[in-house]
């Protein structure tokens, strides 16, 4: 691997990292700012709607920024500006309003992160899958240690020593970033099995319905994942006795973090695979593998509970780098950044209607059945899949021009 791509990965999992981190670091302090804010849960909760929102579709902005005025400027902004939100929300947390605003820029700058990493990957590394492989580890190291990091200073410092954590962060980010130097010229031979590049538009945006199924799955399983845990896999940790000294919450979501954790393998294999293989059947793959996972969870509690849960899990993050890949082989490089853009918007922009839905199930169903639907969604995604390889097919089997 040269030095630039070097470069490239260590800012860009540095960034993926921090921007999961930030967006996590709120969840374990949720029922200290209820205290320090003197607030009911719910109306703490409403202050980061905002951030989610922002984290997700302010992408649109920044992917095209980010075809215009390159990558560099783009991640020195990111870092800066979380960083000073990070500060801002430590001193404001007597202050719903400040601290709400503090979150939203939060979400606005982490925003940054996605459609100019993985476009810069596309662009500036040769081994491009393996290269999405290490973006996603660092992405699952930030979900797995952002509560968990936030909960311990916490513990130690208060909030707003986890918040002052926060900021300091997104500054040594900017610090990285001033070190290293930055390449990002347009690299076409890195697009691996599609020659030539296509000029149009139409399979990405066959591809963004399959990324608005993706988005649904990964949020409805993140955001019931930890109370499925607690309560159906209760009898389980009472067997092995940890209830004695842990209570059911504290238990639910360090198993969520574990899961996080151990996804940076499946994250580092879906590399590995998407290298190896046509970028579009490895996807079909690994979506069909989901699918069953999730299904199976309906009828099981416990230990046989939480490893079905952990292999659905692993197989929907595994499929990241596959998706990545894929994204950039099937889009212009003059509007790589955009491209992501919309894709990063498309999947965290529905969290709002995959909360919702999950909530509609759940009402009706049991909460046993909300990994289930989303499982259900999976297989959509699939049947949309094989008509990607159909609307594909000419692209992918023309062969290289001598010369």
């Amino acid at each position: 691997m040269q030095s630039s791509e070097r470069n490239i990965l260590t800012v860009s999992c540095f960034g993926h990292f921090l921007s999961h981190y930030n967006m996590l670091s709120f969840t374990p302090l949720l029922l200290p700012l209820t205290l320090s804010m003197q607030l009911e849960l719910a109306e703490v909760l409403e202050l980061t709607a905002m951030m989610y929102s922002l984290f997700g579709l302010s992408a649109l902005l920044w992917g095209p920024l980010a075809d215009r005025v390159g990558a560099r400027v783009l991640f020195a902004t990111y870092f800066a500006g979380a960083g000073v939100c990070g500060i801002g929300a430590a001193f404001s947390t007597s202050d719903p309003i400040m601290f709400k605003y503090c979150l939203a820029g939060l979400g606005l700058f982490s925003g940054v992160h996605h459609p100019v990493a993985l476009g810069l990957i596309t662009k500036g590394v040769k081994r491009v899958s393996v290269g999405m492989g290490y973006h996603g580890m660092a992405g699952n190291l930030g979900l797995a240690l952002g509560p968990f990091a936030s909960g311990l200073l916490n513990w130690g410092i208060g909030v707003q020593g986890a918040y002052i954590a926060v900021g300091l962060l997104n500054f040594a980010g900017l610090a990285l970033l001033m070190r290293l130097q930055l390449p990002e010229e347009p690299r076409d031979e890195h697009l691996e099995a599609v020659e030539p590049v296509p000029h149009y538009w139409s399979p990405f945006l066959y591809v963004l319905f399959i990324l608005l199924l993706g988005g649904t799955v990964y949020r409805m399983t993140t955001v019931i994942l930890p109370a499925l845990v607690e309560l159906r896999a209760a009898d389980f940790f009472a067997y092995l006795g940890l209830d004695q000294y842990f209570t059911l919450t504290v238990l639910a979501s360090t198993t969520v973090s574990l899961f996080y954790l151990f996804g940076m393998g499946a994250q580092y294999w879906g590399g590995r695979i998407g290298e190896r293989f046509d970028k579009r059947y490895a996807y079909l793959a690994f979506n069909l593998t989901a699918t069953p996972f999730a299904l199976v969870t309906f009828w099981l509690g416990g230990g046989w509970l939480l490893l079905a849960s952990f292999l659905f899990m692993s197989v929907m993050v595994g499929y990241q780098p596959v998706e990545n890949t894929l994204v950039g082989n099937l889009t212009p490089p003059r509007l790589r950044y955009s491209a992501f853009g919309v894709k990063c918007a498309s999947t965290f922009g529905v969290g709002g209607f995959a909360v919702w839905l999950a909530g509609v199930v759940e009402k009706g169903h049991g909460i046993q059945s909300v990994l289930p639907a989303a499982g259900i969604f999976t297989l959509c995604a699939a049947v949309f899949i094989v008509g990607l390889i159909v609307l594909t097919n000419k692209m992918y089997n023309k062969k290289p021009q001598a010369g």
